[in-house]
């Protein structure tokens, strides 16, 4: 028979993703609260949503733990999820009724969480919960505190894949940050040419942003002409 633990140490065995079932349900039956948190007020159910515990964090809910409670950072146990790129937990969440308008410190949706953190999975099966919640329009074009929107964010932190969805979903390429930067000239800085070439598809065109940032300046035409160049060269040599 499992020993019951004291709140602390049930939240140090979460932290470490080893706390068991049997654990768990023997701490909440010897009292301790489905909603404790230790000093960072993170809560048993960020815990567990961050390690992929969904049976945990089922057991937690049916036990009354306050799915939207916030830690310091400004984050609910949906955000833990998303962060880790815990797709199954974060449905469920989801499916659970947590709240999706939630915005952490600095600005974070969580379109911009999975987007930071290059979770293209996770970012696929939020941009469906979000639609077939009708919170998608208002969600996809949300700007943090630097005026960046999940697109910036996924423009120089993921892949061409991420970026693609948020665009089908209307994102707004033209969006621009507070240092005036679109998603396409953060996609330059970084050398990301395949989501470059991608944005300017969608009407981030070359000259705008060569007239903007000429020191970021990466457009498909100067790249290709530098590769003829050397084309040329070698074929010379």
């Amino acid at each position: 028979m499992s020993t019951a633990m004291t709140a602390d140490e049930t939240l140090d065995l979460a932290s470490k993703g080893i706390l068991t079932l049997d654990q768990l349900k023997a701490a909440l039956a010897a009292g301790c609260s489905p909603s404790a948190c230790d000093e960072s007020q993170e809560t048993l159910l960020h815990k567990c949503a961050r390690m992929g515990a969904k049976d945990l964090c089922e057991a937690l809910l049916s036990a009354g733990a306050a799915i939207d409670k916030l830690d310091k950072r400004g984050q609910s146990a949906v955000f833990s999820a998303v962060e880790f790129g815990r797709t199954e937990v974060m449905l469920m969440l989801l499916d659970k009724g947590c709240s999706v308008d939630i915005v952490r410190n600095a600005g974070f949706t969580l379109l911009h969480m999975a987007a930071y953190n290059s979770h293209i999975f996770t970012m696929e099966a939020l941009l469906g919960e979000l639609r077939k919640k009708g919170a998608l329009a208002k969600m996809v074009n949300v700007a943090d505190a630097e005026k960046r929107t999940p697109l910036h964010t996924a423009a120089f932190r993921s892949q061409a894949d991420m970026v693609q969805m948020l665009l089908k979903a209307d994102a707004n390429p033209k969006a621009a940050d507070v240092r005036n930067n679109t998603a396409v000239e953060l996609a330059q800085k970084v050398g990301k040419d395949d989501t470059v070439d991608l944005l300017e598809q969608y009407g981030t065109t070359p000259s705008a942003h060569a007239v903007a940032n000429p020191e970021r300046r990466r457009s498909s035409i100067l790249r290709n002409e530098a590769a003829a160049a050397l084309a040329a060269q070698n074929a010379g040599a």
